[in-house]
Parts: structure tokens; sequence; C-alpha cells
């Protein structure tokens, strides 16, 4: 059985999840947020997918991806659409800023930035005194403090799109500690726990 992952930032760890799940089947990670280029790397990715007898793609990729839906679902022999695994809360300060030709901004911290940095520079601040605005009062003022519960609402909403309760995965990656590297990067214990979904959606 070949197992295709079709995902942005979260395909290598989803793979390694469903490898790790399913130590006799074939899974591979394809594609990108971009169709490849050359046109031997598309052809390459036409074929990857060809030859899945699942396969595994977030939301965004199925409609604003390389390949949309209605081909995908011509070409793989099961498409199953899951959720990312996305949580702000323990990162609110943290933003993408872009360029004008649409290529994210990298520095220190590569794609990631802090908003209230970013602010200062913007306002011509020195760095003792943006230093000086992470602080408690600012950090409520922004809503940061805030922003955990939301972030669990919007995880369980957006879940509750493709008909899955995370109620319980989420109350267990919250007693596990910290569940996420960034906002877009979870630990293994939510990539994990979406590999068993995407299991149980393969009725394997």
């Amino acid at each position: 059985m070949r197992i295709g992952v079709l995902f942005n930032c979260q395909a290598r760890g989803i793979a390694a999840s469903l490898r790790a799940l399913l130590p006799s089947a074939d899974i591979v990670e394809i594609g990108r947020s971009v169709l490849p280029d050359p046109a031997q790397d598309r052809q390459r990715l036409v074929s990857q997918v060809s030859e899945c007898d699942h396969l595994l793609c977030n939301e965004l990729l199925a409609t604003k991806g390389p390949l949309p839906l209605p081909a995908l679902r011509r070409m793989a022999g099961q498409v199953h659409i899951l959720p990312e695994i996305g949580f702000a809360g323990f990162h609110p300060d943290m933003v993408y800023i872009f360029r004008d030709d649409g290529t994210p901004l990298v520095g220190p911290t590569m794609d990631y930035h802090s908003r209230i940095a970013i602010a200062s520079y913007l306002l011509g601040l020195g760095a003792a005194e943006t230093a000086a605005l992470y602080h408690r009062l600012v950090f409520r003022r922004l809503g940061y403090l805030d922003r955990f519960a939301t972030e669990c609402t919007l995880l369980l909403e957006h879940w509750a799109h493709f008909s899955l309760d995370a109620a319980p995965l989420l109350r267990a990656w919250r007693e596990s500690g910290c569940f996420m590297y960034s906002v877009n990067h979870p630990k293994a214990r939510p990539l994990l726990d979406l590999a068993r979904v995407a299991c149980t959606r393969m009725a394997i």
C-alpha cells in the first residue's frame, strides 16, 4: 500500500508518524505549496500522486495547491482531506512579513518575526526602547494574554469543519505542556494523533 502526504510544512512529521504506525506501508511526502518547476518536476509530482492508493491532503493544498482537488481525485486511489494543526496560543507575537513580490522576509529567526519588534522598527524606536515593551501590560493591551483560550476555540472549530471532535486530543496535548514549536509546527504528539485520524479515515 502506498500513501502520499501532500501537506505544507507538516508533511514530514505526518509521514514519519505514519511510518511508525504502518511499518509495512510505503509512505511518501509529495508536492509543495506551489507547482514545481520545470516541467519534468511537475510530471514527477503527477506520477507520484497517480501511484498512491491513498492521498492525504490539507484543505489549502486541495483548493489552491499544485493540483486541484478534482485532478487529485482522478489520479489517486482515494483522497482524504484533513485539518492542519495550527495554534498561536503559545506564540501570539509571532508574525510573517512579506515583501512586495510576495516572498517572506527572512531574519535571524527565519520567516518568523515579532509583531512588537516590527512595529517598533517602523516607529523608529531603538533596541532598548523596543526591549522595554516586552511586558505584561503591553501583552494584555495587544490581547496576547487571551490568545490561548481563543486559539483553543479556533482549533476545535477548525477540526469540527472536518467532522472531527478534537476536544479529547486538545485536552491531552495541553496536559503534555507546550505542544507547538511555533504557530504551524506541532510537536510529535499532535502529529501522531493526526496520523491516527488519517488511519481511521483510510479505514486502516
